[in-house]
């Protein structure tokens, strides 16, 4: 639809729709930190201070992070879907019966016969043709255009959503749960150490 009257509109179906809000990270943090006080909750002070700087680290990143993301978020890109090219056909139709319609009309004045039904010129007919179906064209390009606007914005806020999501399991998640495993692998051989078993970890040292 570049090409056609309907060009412009469909440009700005294309530009950006999504504008990012600011980021709220105050209260970001003190969601990860009430949910870092419920991962650590009875674990030893060593490991609960491990847990703790992982996140504080991720924390200190996050923002900018989160910055980059929200910055170099792309706007997804929009297929012009079938009803673009339809309204883009029929307004290069009506376009065409409007021009007949004008042509015809030169012939009625220049004295050329021309057909008429129901009392009317065809080139009469033609041009009013023409006119109502370029109106609907437009019509119909609107609400064409309006759609794939919407689809366009749901896909980016998706597309958006999940890069902040990879930011987070990045930055807060991973951390952490490395810490947590180190945990797990630490107490697991001291709780072996303590009571070998044959061809445990105590009993291979």
């Amino acid at each position: 639809a570049v090409g056609t009257p309907l060009g412009p509109l469909w440009r700005r179906v294309r530009r950006p729709l999504v504008r990012p809000a600011p980021v709220q990270i105050h209260r970001a943090e003190q969601a990860i930190r009430r949910a870092g006080a419920a991962l650590t909750h009875g674990l030893p002070a060593v490991w609960d201070v491990g847990v703790h700087r992982a996140l504080a680290q991720g924390l200190r990143r996050l923002p900018e992070e989160l910055d980059a993301v929200l910055v170099e978020a792309a706007p997804v890109s929009v297929r012009r879907g079938t009803g673009a090219r339809v309204a883009a056909a029929a307004q290069w139709v009506g376009l065409l019966a409007v021009a007949a319609g004008l042509l015809g009309g030169v012939a009625m004045v220049t004295g050329a016969p021309v057909v008429r039904w129901w009392g009317l010129p065809g080139p009469g007919w033609a041009g009013f043709a023409g006119v109502v179906i370029v109106l609907g064209a437009a019509w119909f390009a609107r609400r064409s255009a309006s759609a794939a606007a919407a689809r366009r914005e749901k896909a980016t806020a998706e597309a958006l959503r999940a890069r902040v999501r990879d930011a987070a399991d990045r930055l807060l998640v991973a951390p952490a749960e490395a810490e947590l495993d180190h945990y797990r692998e630490a107490h697991t051989w001291f709780v072996a150490a303590r009571d070998p078993t044959p061809g445990g970890p105590a009993a291979g040292a």
